[in-house]
């Protein structure tokens, strides 16, 4: 049974039905502040709460919820989770390590969430394993693809400053010597798009990076200063990939979904 339920926020929390969302609302919210749902029209179930007790970079490893306490296990390019029930004396470090098909840290409260589910739905923990580590990532989140010697990071359905920060913070713990990006702008950013594109610039000439493709007319105003690849369409940057192919690199493939970074993925997957 697939109990894996994606939500979008990294840090978020469900209360039980009778409170409301805090912090930023994931999908799955069913109550908010704003908008309440009638008691009329409230299941009568209590969603377990997942929510993060602190926000330091260490919540991505590990998170409490009412129920059940988890953390992540790095396995290579792929995270591994570990958790306990609420009142199990059992130390989490003798609990079964489940081997996920999602990349990145930041995909905790996901699968907590997913945990979370299964106990309130009245799952067993075996059942809660096989559905979290049958779970395949599709619609280009967290895609791990491999083609030939290189692997490919694929989370281009959408992009903004956090998540792009997580991102780029992934790829570098990932296996392999040779990292690099192919990222696209982020849209609907507003007022501080200028800022925030010159920060990802910034960052990524700081960090050990091969090859750095960035995609976009945001992007593309920061040419003269940053001596990266520079593409106004993903046309372009096919162009260029067909003449300077990777090799033995890890590579992740981000941005908004205006990009239509996809075009680009199917042709080094093909």
């Amino acid at each position: 049974m697939k109990v894996v339920m994606p939500i979008s926020s990294p840090v978020f929390a469900v209360r039980p039905w009778a409170k409301t969302v805090h912090g930023p609302t994931p999908r799955s919210a069913i109550t908010s502040k704003a908008s309440p749902v009638p008691n009329s029209h409230r299941p009568p179930i209590r969603i377990a709460s997942v929510l993060g007790l602190e926000l330091q970079r260490e919540s991505e490893r590990q998170r409490v919820t009412d129920d059940v306490q988890g953390r992540i296990v790095r396995d290579g390019n792929f995270v591994s989770v570990q958790w306990k029930r609420k009142g199990d004396a059992n130390s989490i470090d003798d609990a079964p390590v489940v081997r996920t098909n999602l990349t990145g840290t930041y995909n905790l409260p996901n699968i907590m969430a997913a945990v979370a589910t299964g106990i309130v739905f009245g799952l067993t923990d075996e059942e809660i394993a096989n559905g979290i580590s049958s779970y395949q990532p599709s619609n280009n989140r967290s895609e791990v693809k491999k083609k030939g010697s290189n692997t490919f990071i694929l989370d281009a359905y959408n992009a903004n400053p956090s998540s792009m920060e997580v991102a780029i913070t992934n790829l570098i713990s990932s296996d392999g010597e040779n990292h690099s990006v192919i990222l696209g702008e982020m849209l609907e950013v507003g007022e501080s798009s200028d800022e925030e594109h010159r920060n990802i610039c910034t960052r990524l000439q700081l960090l050990p990076i091969k090859s750095v493709c960035l995609v976009g007319k945001e992007f593309q105003q920061f040419k003269n200063e940053f001596g990266f690849n520079f593409f106004l369409t993903v046309d372009e940057l096919n162009e260029w990939l067909k003449n300077n192919p990777f090799e033995n690199e890890t590579v992740l493939i981000k941005g908004s979904r205006g990009n239509r970074l996809e075009k680009a993925a199917e042709l080094l997957l093909a």
